[in-house]
């Protein structure tokens, strides 16, 4: 299904590449970018014209005609089947339209999906739009973040009656609900948004992720800050005409009623403190006609009188004990604290602290782009610990050039080894939940947010691991997980992005034989590792899959299906230093653990795989190291182990030469050959017909 993207624009140059860029930078890949320039007499059509993509189509108004009649241009010069506006200073996360146009695609019966909104304000970050929301998030029911819904017309109808929970910049509509529900009034500048999703709602169902897809920057030249007072003229307007259809519908009369107090509360506020007085008590009156509501008397009454008295009376209602309501409460904590509203709103959904444990040795060329990745992170509540074991180059000088209070530089004053430093890092902890950030690794900006969100809604849970992007040399390996046999095989088919939640069993089948997590994209809970212990400091590498099968057998694993960490194959990778030593003290783990399963047929044909892999890779580096009697000797091993013929079979090629061994390869290549070209000749000749 190919999408139109229309990024509707006034004077925004300084913004819109940011906007984008993040529209092509997504995952899905079939849209198009309409961007329609309502008259800006900056340089908009250079910045555009600068990213040099074919995807993006640049239309002009040549005289400013206001947000809805360019929302309009662009709709009627979209080519695609799902319609999604992106403002020009706001944000789409790279998988936005994979997941909305996945959820279209599973339910055919729904016309428009959105999803919940992260917010930027100019005093910090409010995660959650929905979270603001009264009526929309008991729609929810209690389900678990991230969860999908479907809202039936009458469900969506009376919750945008009383609020809007949907932003355009975060919805996807099928172009079959603009025609049958028209385009937006362009009567009026701002504000029409809430008038066509009402519209919508009447004649198709919504669905719903309840995952932030979207960013939306609340900034001072915002559209509906300039229009703030037609803005709310026209959704009063449109209230009182939906209110006349309702007649007996005491739902919707009740929900409509809400919708009109907020606005007279809003509007009345904007005209007294705008000096219009009269125009406030007229607002605040006609919303008591309107509603029957006692507070908007009040309210009138309050704004007849002069200012100095009014003041009066508040200080002497607010100095009268009583029993506050909650939000009241929270907002006079946030007061007393001097913080912001999305400042507590953020601490309070973000009430876990994180501790990012990062172990280097002599890595100071490279520290510095893992630490940024991790300051970076849209979640907020965590600290990094760098451990320093023993490097003689300039890493403290690095570390501390950062100038970030959320760091912690703990040094050894000798190399003690990876397991080591790893576990200097967890005793030195104040966090939760404990994660690892490997020096010459990345995060992607919402790894943190993602993982914590799934250990919030999965209590159950006690780790979380994500796929892994792989940069190896000049090239980049999009997904371990596509390189693994046994574990692919848990995700049932489901679609890329999807979240699983393993017990216990499954995962120590699956480590018994792989490992498809990798410590730089796990998070654990801290209380895991007072139960199954630390790394295990005998060996310098190789013991984070010994740690994790320990896990397997006390905690649930949840896993999130996309790249959230990078990892770098790098040459001075610890694993690559110790790689005969990692093998060999993984066998001796895989050794000691089979001992252990005795009739468990499962577990025994898992270990045995991961045996033969480690005796094949360990007796290649002896065979090609000179040391030919070791590598004979670690087959052989394999065999004895495991039964498997192949063993023996590499046991006797290591012991022939060289030169016969080369040859013995060549033969069996051209052996292959010729066999491949009979194949061929034999499918052709039956192609013709009989021979």
């Amino acid at each position: 299904m190919k999408v139109s993207i229309l990024t509707p624009t006034y004077n925004r140059a300084y913004v819109i590449r940011e906007a984008l860029e993040s529209a092509l930078e997504q995952t899905y890949a079939d849209f198009e970018i309409v961007v329609v320039d309502d008259g800006s007499t900056d340089n908009t059509r250079e910045v555009v014209e600068g990213l040099q993509s074919e995807k993006i189509r640049y239309i002009r108004h040549e005289q400013n005609r206001g947000y809805s009649a360019a929302c309009n241009t662009a709709i009627s010069q979209a080519k695609g089947e799902i319609l999604g506006f992106l403002d020009s200073d706001d944000r789409w996360k790279p998988d936005n339209l994979e997941r909305q146009v996945g959820f279209l695609a599973r339910h055919p019966e729904v016309d428009a999906v959105f999803s919940d909104v992260e917010i930027i304000t100019s005093s910090g970050l409010i995660p959650s739009l929905t979270a603001l929301m009264n009526s929309f998030p008991k729609l929810l029911q209690g389900k678990p973040k991230g969860s999908e819904h479907v809202f039936s017309q009458r469900q969506m109808y009376l919750c945008l009656l009383e609020e809007v929970p949907i932003k355009p910049t975060a919805v996807l509509v099928r172009r079959k609900l603009y025609d049958k529900a028209g385009l937006f009034n362009e009567k009026w500048p701002s504000g029409t948004d809430w008038d066509l999703f009402l519209r919508f709602s009447k004649l198709a169902s919504f669905g719903y992720i309840d995952l932030p897809l979207s960013i939306q920057k609340w900034s001072a030249d915002a559209t509906h800050r300039k229009y703030l007072e037609q803005d709310k003229i026209f959704l009063l307007e449109v209230c009182r005409q939906e209110k006349k259809k309702l007649k007996n519908d005491r739902e919707g009369l009740k929900a409509v009623n809400r919708q009109i107090l907020g606005h007279c509360s809003n509007l009345g506020y904007l005209y007294l403190y705008s000096g219009r007085r009269r125009k406030s008590v007229s607002v605040y009156l006609r919303g008591f006609r309107e509603t029957g509501n006692l507070g908007m008397l009040m309210r009138a009454g309050m704004a007849l009188l002069p200012v100095s008295f009014r003041d009066l009376l508040k200080r002497s209602v607010k100095s009268r004990p009583r029993q506050a309501e909650p939000s009241t409460v929270l907002l006079n904590q946030s007061a007393a604290n001097g913080e912001s509203l999305s400042q507590r709103t953020r601490s309070h959904v973000h009430a876990v602290k994180v501790t990012v444990i990062v172990a280097t040795y002599n890595r100071a060329y490279i520290l510095r782009q893992a630490l940024e990745s991790a300051l970076q992170q849209t979640y907020a509540d965590f600290e990094i610990v760098v451990v320093d074991d023993g490097s003689t180059d300039n890493t403290r000088e690095m570390v501390e050039g950062l100038k970030s209070e959320k760091i912690r530089h703990v040094r050894h004053e000798q190399n003690r080894g990876c397991s080591a430093a790893y576990n200097t890092g967890i005793l030195a902890a104040t966090g939760e939940i404990i994660a690892f950030l490997d020096s010459d690794d990345r995060w992607k900006p919402d790894n943190l947010e993602r993982q914590m969100g799934f250990l919030a809604r999965h209590p159950e849970v006690d780790a979380v691991f994500s796929d892994v992007e792989i940069i190896a040399g000049s090239r980049v390996i999009p997904s371990l997980i596509g390189l693994m046999n046994s574990f692919p095989k848990l995700l049932q088919g489901k679609p890329r992005g999807s979240e699983h939640v393993f017990n216990q069993r499954q995962m120590y089948l699956c480590l018994l034989e792989e490992v498809p997590v990798k410590p730089t994209a796990v998070l654990v809970r801290r209380e895991l590792y007072d139960k199954a212990g630390l790394f295990n400091e005998a060996w310098p590498s190789g013991t984070d899959w010994d740690l994790f099968l320990r896990f397997s057998k006390l905690a649930s694993f949840g896993y999130i299906d996309l790249p959230l960490s990078i990892q770098k194959w790098s040459v001075d990778a610890t694993h690559r230093k110790y790689l005969e030593q990692d093998k060999v003290f993984l066998l001796e783990v895989c050794r000691e653990e089979k001992k252990k399963l005795k009739n468990d047929r499962e577990g025994l044909k898992a270990v045995n795989r991961q045996i033969l892999g480690h005796c094949s890779n360990l007796g290649y580096l002896y065979l090609y190291s000179g040391r030919r009697r070791k590598s004979v000797s670690i087959y052989l091993r394999g065999f004895r182990e495991t039964g498997d013929l192949g063993m023996l079979m590499r046991a006797g090629m290591a012991l022939l030469p060289v030169s016969f061994r080369d040859f013995l390869k060549r033969l069996i290549k051209s052996r292959s050959r010729v066999a491949e070209i009979t194949t061929v000749s034999l499918s052709q000749s039956a192609d013709k017909g009989p021979v």
